[in-house]
């Protein structure tokens, strides 16, 4: 080998990064618009509270149920509001009782309701909003919507649906997070690094005697992420942890691993460090040993991430990575970097309802799903995460064998338990009436199937006797007819 090639060798072995050379092994979960995706610029992912996962992309709005992603459309009847709502949105917000709020580059602020299927939008024309692009929403632990805009901080009180704005601190806002303490970080343009502070109204300039040039510099703040004491700033140079209860600051990241700059950092539920670059990949540093991974794109490895210009990330209520990329799609990453084989058990969140075996559902009039369980029934009202049981062992001794259950057009169930068929109301929970035909017996037990379909009862059963078979009651004249 020639000196001229030994010397080549050695500059590139010299310019490799040190973290480099101990590269874990990563399974990556690529989503793309060959999956559906409506466009391969996703700039924000958020969660729902049933699980779904949605994406803000360049085209609109999509939610992915863990098999297939679906374009969101609102179904509203005015073309216009269609377009205003899915119109390249930058930034999401899902709060509670299905309001979406939604940030776009030229229409402003949507508020959604996915419930009632309207839709509100605030625009610098209509409202004093200061601007029409919104780069960043969060809700505030005080209820407040702190709106990162064009022109400075704005917030949104839902209650009487006004805005208050500060124009003393002027210049786009693109990060914004909350401490623990309950005060408001955010990146100002013109200022740098500033915390508000909602009880006096206030503001401060972030100012340590070890901060870096970074924290002061003009649109150097990219991302804020807070999680107990600790503030994570991603800037153009470094990932940087500031103890907002100790005014300590920590280079977590430097620059020297991403020359791009630093796009979006988050702290996992294992405390590990994650943070995108523009172009430098993904990284991981390891919560006990420090350690630093680069998670590159490879085109010879379909498991490695989509791409190296990652635009956000995120942590599903499962604990997978969401990874947004500045337009090559989505990837999805377990924290112990193993293979993913089924989305849907692993970022769907399932309805509380205790231990409880679900053995059959019935869908009332105003929405509501009841379900029979073991021993009693539960609801879930339209929008709730939780369901609310009803324990039939606590008032009768026919608890046992609800295996199913049916709703008539007054809301009430009829359900099968182990003395026979009940009708039970939720206006009466503490009341079961079984159902004593007047010219036959019901069968007790063995059932199979049950269905209400007004004014008949319908109930088969696999009876090795004489109740083997169909059964037919007519509610009204509370007699069989089989």
């Amino acid at each position: 080998m020639s000196r001229r090639c030994r010397n080549l060798m050695l500059l590139l072995l010299l310019s490799t990064p040190i973290f480099a050379q101990r590269q874990p092994t990563v399974y990556f979960k690529n989503i793309t618009i060959s999956d559906g995706l409506s466009n391969n610029e996703v700039k924000q992912i958020v969660q729902d509270e049933l699980g779904f996962i949605w994406f803000a992309t360049g085209s609109g709005i999509d939610r992915y149920d863990g098999y297939h992603i679906k374009k969101f459309d609102p179904g509203l009847s005015h073309e216009y509001e269609k377009e205003m709502l899915t119109w390249r949105p930058l930034k999401m917000l899902w709060d509670k009782d299905s309001i979406l709020y939604i940030g776009s580059d030229f229409h402003g602020l949507q508020i959604y309701d996915i419930s009632q299927d309207s839709i509100h939008s605030y625009t610098s024309v209509n409202s004093n909003l200061p601007g029409t692009a919104i780069f960043k929403i969060l809700k505030g632990k005080n209820g407040w919507i702190y709106l990162g805009t064009e022109n400075g901080l704005s917030i949104f009180h839902s209650e009487d649906r006004s805005f208050a704005n500060f124009p003393e601190l002027q210049g786009s806002v693109y990060a914004i997070a909350e401490d623990t303490l309950g005060n408001i970080w955010f990146s100002s343009e013109e200022r740098g690094l500033v915390q508000f502070h909602p009880d006096s109204m206030e503001f401060s300039i972030f100012d340590h005697a070890e901060s870096p040039r970074a924290i002061y510099g003009k649109d150097i703040v990219n991302d804020l992420f807070c999680k107990g004491n600790l503030m994570y700033v991603a800037t153009d140079f470094q990932i940087l942890a500031i103890d907002v209860m100790n005014n300590t600051l920590e280079t977590i990241i430097d620059s020297e691993f991403a020359p791009s700059g630093f796009s979006c950092v988050l702290e996992d539920q294992a405390g590990n460090i994650w943070a995108g670059s523009y172009s430098d990949g993904l990284f991981h540093r390891e919560i006990t040993t420090k350690e630093i991974s680069n998670l590159r794109h490879n085109l010879l490895d379909h498991h490695s991430v989509v791409s190296n210009k990652i635009s956000c990330l995120f942590q599903g209520i499962q604990g997978n990575i969401w990874i947004g990329t500045f337009g090559d799609g989505v990837s999805v990453v377990k924290p112990d970097f193993q293979k993913i084989y089924v989305h849907r058990q692993l970022d769907y969140a399932p309805i509380t309802i205790g231990k409880n075996e679900i053995r059959d559902l019935s869908r009332a009039p105003d929405g509501t799903i009841w379900m029979a369980l073991e021993n009693g029934v539960a609801s879930l009202r339209p929008g709730a995460t939780q369901a609310q049981f009803f324990d039939f062992r606590e008032f009768t001794t026919c608890s046992k064998n609800i295996s199913h259950i049916s709703t008539d057009e007054y809301g009430d169930l009829y359900v099968t338990t182990s003395c026979g068929i009940a009708k039970w109301s939720s206006s009466q929970p503490k009341k079961l009436h079984l159902i004593q035909p007047q010219n036959a017996h019901f069968p007790r037990n063995h059932f199979i199937s049950l269905n209400y379909s007004s004014p008949k009862l319908y109930t088969s059963t696999t009876a090795l006797d004489s109740s083997r078979g169909l059964w037919v009651y007519d509610v009204q004249s509370k007699e069989i007819i089989k």
